[in-house]
């Protein structure tokens, strides 16, 4: 499978207006929340 190289601008183009990053390994777990806000329409 090839990899696919997501952008916030991407993802902002299509529409999503939050977004939850989760990571986590054995000792830690780390959360963050990043909401956009919508593009104006011109």
């Amino acid at each position: 499978m090839r990899e696919q190289k997501i952008t916030l601008g991407g993802l902002r183009g299509a529409g999503v207006i939050e977004l939850l990053v989760y990571c986590s390994d054995y000792k830690t777990i780390i959360r963050v929340m990043i909401a956009m806000k919508p593009k104006r329409q011109s």
